[in-house]
């Protein structure tokens, strides 16, 4: 008994020992302290559009019920602002007008110029081909009702040396700096698309040899080979299409010696005819700004595209077909540029392309 005695004793000073070490320990610990972190310094987004330069910008920010999350300096925003002359140099000369827009296109106008979650400063735009894409605010809603719920519309950023642009307008001052992201003012507003390609080109009669193109090549593409019209409809897609016009399909037809009508198509293989179209369209989407002389890859082939001084040109490796004079090179002009659509950009051009 004694021995049983002695042991709990024993057993009893060692836990009170433990606990006495355990409440000193406990004592000895710094209390803890809050990680308090530091407000960003500097003016939030919304504090700098009080500048003279941003009054058109301001208005339309604050009736888009933009406000609040610009004034967040908890928050990171990419904005690329125009500025006063740029509203003026776009159409809308004053800011009545813009108290006049309805709400929702207001709204869609400049969410397309903001970029959330992200300070981008021009430095770290890519002068690489294609245009790097950005994820703007606007989200697509009706009337394009066949777009991706939630899908929010990119922005085509591209750099040349110290030149930038945001689609194809350009960069006037980079780098403002904001508490909560950074400003970069641009040359006129940034138009939100409404239309995906295929209805860019269904809508517009200078492309109706084009869209009768399109559906003699989905009538039979070779084997293996997407449907176009398809492709052209993807609301998620990211293309750049070199549209022919009209007179430009007249001019091959007088070449191959058919008459010169969008019927005429259906004389051709409706493979040869896939061929024809495919390769006026690339899988990445690039405004004319971005345009470079090096060879670029079309859904089936390789399109060759240059910039020269008098305006933007493209070419294709191949000919059109065997003349009196000799076999014809194209070289296509661009006669507009920087169609904008949802799922990518539109260049019409005034010949066709003919893949070797």
């Amino acid at each position: 008994m004694k021995n049983i005695q002695s042991i709990l004793k024993a057993r009893s000073l060692v836990l009170a020992t433990a606990l006495i070490l355990l409440v000193s320990c406990n004592k000895d610990l710094p209390e803890g302290v809050p990680i308090i972190t530091p407000p960003p310094a500097g003016s939030s987004i919304m504090a700098l559009l009080d500048g003279p330069n941003y009054t058109f910008l301001k208005a339309a920010v604050t009736r888009a019920g933009l406000s609040a999350p610009l004034s967040d300096v908890s928050a990171v925003f990419t904005v690329f602002a125009p500025t006063d002359a740029a509203f003026i140099a776009s159409g809308i000369p004053s800011v009545a007008v813009i108290n006049t827009l309805p709400v929702p296109t207001l709204s869609a106008i400049v969410r397309y110029h903001v970029i959330g979650g992200q300070r981008f400063e021009a430095a770290a735009i890519s002068e690489k081909y294609p245009n790097m894409y950005l994820q703007s605010l606007f989200v697509l809603s009706a009337p394009s009702a066949a777009s991706p719920p939630g899908y929010r519309m990119p922005l085509g950023i591209s750099r040349r040396g110290s030149n930038a642009w945001a689609n194809n307008i350009p960069v006037t001052q980079a780098n403002i700096q904001a508490a909560n992201g950074v400003i970069h003012n641009i040359a006129a507003l940034l138009s939100p698309p409404s239309l995906v390609i295929a209805q860019v080109v269904g809508s517009d009669p200078s492309y109706s040899y084009l869209l009768a193109a399109v559906q003699r090549a989905d009538q039979g593409p070779p084997p293996g080979a997407p449907a176009l019209l398809p492709i052209l409809s993807n609301p998620a897609a990211n293309l750049t299409v070199f549209a022919p016009t009209n007179d430009a399909f007249n001019t091959l037809f007088a070449a191959l010696g058919v008459p010169q009508n969008p019927s005429s198509f259906a004389l051709l293989p409706s493979a040869s005819v896939w061929g024809i179209v495919a390769f006026h369209v690339q899988g990445v989407r690039a405004f004319s700004v971005n345009l470079s002389n090096t060879s670029r890859p079309s859904i089936m082939g390789v399109l060759q595209q240059f910039d020269v001084t008098s305006g933007v040109k493209v070419r294709g490796p191949g000919n059109i077909a065997p003349t009196p004079g000799g076999p014809v090179n194209f070289f296509a002009n661009v006669t507009l540029a920087n169609i904008n659509s949802i799922n990518g950009v539109v260049h019409r051009i005034d010949a066709v392309l003919m893949p070797q």
